[in-house]
């Protein structure tokens, strides 16, 4: 019975590990999202764009959606995910800044709390390119 089961023993500890299929850790967040205010029409107009450009792991990367070359308008940040909460410190040319606690909803959309520099405001982002991608689906 051992000699049998010695070479299947081996030939699964020959998978290299990049060939194996493992679900990823974190929810897959890049990508373009409409951001609503919660008591608005979902379907209505969106109140402003935002964009996570790359992702590593738990960081991340966001900005306005489509830069405009006004201060007071762009603005960039750095994140973090871990399982469906995080947040993201974000800044303006001009000076201002805050951080955002985002959390993923079970439809896949990001309930965002802003806070800082006077702007503070809650939304809801839809990805455009559809649900935030979570590990596991």
């Amino acid at each position: 019975m051992r000699l049998v089961l010695m070479p299947v023993f081996a030939a699964l500890l020959a998978v290299p590990v990049r060939d194996r299929h493992e679900q990823p850790e974190q929810a897959d967040l890049v990508g373009s999202y409409a951001l609503y205010t919660p008591n608005a029409n979902p379907e209505g107009t969106a109140v402003a764009m935002m964009r996570i450009v790359s992702q590593d792991g738990k960081r991340f990367v966001i900005r306005i959606a489509a830069p405009t070359g006004n201060p007071s308008v762009d603005w960039q940040g750095k994140g973090v995910i871990d399982g469906k909460q995080g947040h993201y410190d974000w800044v303006f040319p001009n000076g201002w800044s805050g951080r955002t606690t985002i959390t993923i909803d079970a439809s896949g959309h990001l309930k965002g709390q802003v806070r800082g520099s006077g702007i503070d405001w809650d939304y809801i982002g839809k990805r455009v390119e559809g649900p935030v991608k979570m590990p596991g689906r």
